[in-house]
C-alpha cells in the first residue's frame, strides 16, 4: 500500500532528497519526477541508484505559469489514482514543489516539507523560491527545518516547528565521499557556479566579468547550467566553460578546488563538508551559518571591482573551519523519526 509520495524535479532535490527516501522502504513508495530539470536529474538518479516511479513531461520552452499550469494538471491526476496516499514529501523552493504542495492540499493529502524555513524575507531575492517557500511552509503538516535559524524563522511566523534535523545534502555527500577519486585536473583552479534567475542581465554580466578577470591568474572550473540565458552571457563575456558534470565528478570538483564562487544553496551547504571557502553571488543568503562562521561572504552588490576586491580581501584571510553548520550526516535518520512519531500521535 502507498502511502507516501514524493515529488522529485530538480538535480537539487534529488540530491538532498535521496537519504530520506532511503529511509523507506521502496516498495511502499510513490517517486514522482516531474520533468523540471531532464539530463541533469538523472545524473542525480544514477549517483543514489534511484529510479522514479512516474514521469512527467515538462517543456523547457515554456514560462514559469505555463509550467505550473501543465504540471498542475500532471501531478493532479497522478494523485488522484492513489486513493490511500497520506503525505506528499517536498523539498525546498522549487517549482516542483510548490506545485506538488498545492495539489496535496487541494486533494487534503499532508504535505512534508523537508527543508523547510530558510527565508531572505525578499520576495524577489531568490525569485521566485523564496515566495515559493513560504507559501509551502503555510501548507505542510510536517516541517523538517534543518537548522536553528530556520527553525527560530518558523516560529517568528508563528508556524508549528521541532527541533533542527541537520540539513540531508550532508548525509547525501557522506553517502557519494567513498566514491571520490583524486583530483579531476591537476593543479589549482577555483570552481565557479551561477544560475539564479534573479541575476539574468546586468548583474551576471557583472560577475562574469568578475570571473573573467580572475581567470587571467588562476584557472576557472566553471560547468555551466544549460539555461541558454547563462550560455549566452558566458559567451559574450569571453568565458570557457564545460558542460555540466554528475553529482560525484561535481564534488571531485569540490574537494581540490581552491575556494569557490557561487549562487547556488545546494553548494553553500557542500563546501563547508571540504573545508573549503565560499565566495556568494547574491545580495542575501538564506544559509546565514556559513556567513556566521566566517567561512562564507556575501558579495552584496553586483559590480565587478566590489567582486574582485571582496574575494581578494576574503581568500587570504585565515579562517579555522567548524564541523559543517548545516548539519552532521545523521538528518535523514531524525526526519523519519520524527515523521513516524507525529504519525503515531
Amino acid at each position: 500500500m502507498i502511502k507516501d509520495c514524493f515529488i522529485l524535479g530538480t538535480r537539487p532535490e534529488i540530491i538532498k532528497m535521496a537519504p530520506v527516501i532511503k529511509q523507506f522502504k521502496r516498495d511502499e513508495i510513490l517517486l514522482v519526477h516531474t520533468g523540471q530539470h531532464v539530463e541533469l536529474a538523472q545524473q542525480a538518479y544514477d549517483a543514489f541508484e534511484i529510479v522514479p516511479d512516474i514521469v512527467l513531461s515538462l517543456s523547457k520552452d515554456w514560462d514559469l505559469t505555463m509550467k505550473m499550469s501543465n504540471l498542475t494538471l500532471q501531478i493532479s491526476s497522478t494523485l488522484e489514482r492513489y486513493k490511500d496516499l497520506q503525505t506528499v514529501w517536498v523539498h525546498g523552493d522549487t517549482l516542483s514543489a510548490f506545485v506538488g504542495a498545492i495539489c496535496a492540499f487541494h486533494l487534503e493529502i499532508d504535505i512534508a516539507h523537508v527543508e523547510a524555513g530558510l527565508r531572505t524575507y525578499d520576495l524577489k531575492n531568490p525569485f521566485p523560491e523564496e515566495a515559493y517557500r513560504q507559501m509551502i511552509d503555510r501548507l505542510a503538516k510536517y516541517k523538517f527545518a534543518p537548522t536553528k535559524q530556520s527553525i527560530t524563522n518558523l516560529i517568528s511566523e508563528y508556524l508549528t516547528f521541532d527541533e533542527p534535523t541537520g540539513n540531508t545534502v550532508v548525509d547525501a555527500l557522506e553517502m557519494i565521499k567513498p566514491k571520490l577519486k583524486g583530483a579531476p585536473i591537476p593543479g589549482e583552479y577555483i570552481l565557479v557556479t551561477m544560475h539564479r534567475r534573479e541575476s539574468f542581465g546586468e548583474n551576471m554580466r557583472q560577475a562574469f566579468e568578475a570571473i573573467k578577470e580572475l581567470s587571467k591568474h588562476i584557472k576557472i572550473v566553471f560547468p555551466a547550467h544549460p539555461n541558454p540565458k547563462v550560455r549566452k552571457m558566458l559567451d559574450d563575456v569571453g568565458i570557457q566553460y564545460i558542460e555540466p558534470v554528475d553529482y560525484i565528478t561535481f564534488l571531485e570538483y569540490l574537494k581540490y578546488c581552491k575556494f569557490v564562487i557561487t549562487d547556488s544553496g545546494g553548494t553553500q551547504e557542500e563546501a563547508p563538508s571540504f573545508n573549503k571557502k565560499t565566495v556568494v553571488l547574491r545580495t542575501a543568503t538564506e544559509r546565514t551559518e556559513a556567513v556566521d562562521a566566517g567561512i562564507s561572504i556575501i558579495i552584496s552588490k553586483f559590480d565587478k571591482n566590489h567582486i574582485l576586491d571582496i574575494i581578494r580581501r576574503f581568500v587570504n584571510v585565515n579562517i579555522p573551519f567548524p564541523q559543517n553548520p548545516f548539519g552532521d550526516g545523521h538528518a535523514a535518520e531524525r526526519i523519519k523519526k520524527m515523521y513516524d512519531r507525529e504519525k503515531d500521535k
